[in-house]
């Protein structure tokens, strides 16, 4: 189980794990079942930057928050958000489009794209308040969750690459008791997390079908552009309950 949890360390952080850890379908399941685990955990510490110092000045603490979830995610999955984005808005073919997202150059959808969800990203973060800071870790475990969802529910878009891999790992059953866990957890922390938590993961789920009408499957950027959408949302629901109440 140890390697398994360090394996979804190395995919989903840039925090260093020496360990060469074994590609195989035990680890690569147990990996995918902790990744809101690796969320929390990446949340906790960008949450916990964010209630200090939003005592001082909020909009520091928004530009903080965002910025050690960058360093953590090392970028990752914003980078996959802006290849998935130059991709399905290029208005081309399957197989067109598949290259244009494995192209490291960012594309005018693409800067677009992560321009607006960091700037939303912090407009949500700068209304949460002192109280609001638990939206933080149980937002990005949220997008975690709907990625592993999203390896759940549909096929991957090459028969090789990091995709394949995840799915031919079969972790259904592994997915399913790491969600019913989560919800117990989040549960705790009243209705609002729970919808969050909730919308999240159907927003994942609307990433993935959009996938499918684009290149029939997902794809490990696919993935990432779910995660950053994910968490977009479930931030935007505890901001704007914020400034709703």
């Amino acid at each position: 189980m140890t390697e398994g949890i360090l394996l979804a360390v190395q995919f989903l952080t840039r925090i260093p794990v020496k360990k060469v850890i074994e590609y195989n379908n035990k680890n690569l399941r147990i990996a995918i079942s902790a990744f809101p685990l690796i969320g929390m955990i990446i949340g906790l510490i960008s949450g916990l930057l964010f209630r200090i110092l939003v005592v001082y000045d909020d909009q520091v603490a928004a530009g903080v928050c965002i910025l050690a979830m960058v360093i953590l995610s090392g970028g990752l999955h914003l980078d996959g958000l802006s290849d998935t984005l130059d991709g399905f808005l290029s208005g081309r073919g399957k197989e067109r489009t598949m290259e244009i997202m494995k192209d490291s150059r960012l594309g005018t959808f693409g800067a677009l794209g992560l321009i607006l969800v960091i700037l939303l990203k912090f407009v949500f973060l700068s209304v949460l308040g002192i109280d609001g800071w638990i939206g933080i870790p149980v937002a990005m475990a949220g997008g975690r969750l709907s990625a592993a969802w999203m390896i759940w529910r549909f096929p991957p878009a090459r028969k090789e690459g990091l995709g394949s891999l995840f799915k031919g790992s079969q972790p259904d059953k592994s997915i399913l008791v790491t969600s019913l866990l989560f919800i117990i957890l989040i549960g705790f922390l009243g209705l609002l997390g729970m919808i969050a938590l909730t919308a999240a993961v159907i927003s994942g789920q609307l990433v993935g079908r959009w996938s499918m009408k684009k290149i029939n499957g997902l794809t490990g950027d696919v993935y990432g552009a779910g995660i950053e959408l994910s968490e977009l949302v479930a931030l935007a629901i505890f901001g704007g309950v914020n400034l709703w109440i």
